[in-house]
């Protein structure tokens, strides 16, 4: 827990906003190949600006 407290609102909603990301895209390619949906893309690119959104916050 003392590793959370020492990160800073940025750099934690950064992190969180990785795994949303990453969660978003596995969900998306699951979609795209069970269904065949285009909503797999959809999310697919969201997860993506997501996580890149998310790395710039957390400044890498």
């Amino acid at each position: 827990m003392k590793k959370i407290r020492n990160f800073s609102k940025r750099q934690l909603s950064g992190l969180v906003g990785q795994w949303v990301g990453m969660i978003a895209v596995v969900i998306g390619i699951v979609i795209e190949i069970q269904l065949g949906a285009h909503l797999g893309f959809v999310l697919i690119t969201a997860g993506a600006l997501a996580y890149a959104i998310a790395t710039k916050l957390l400044n890498f």
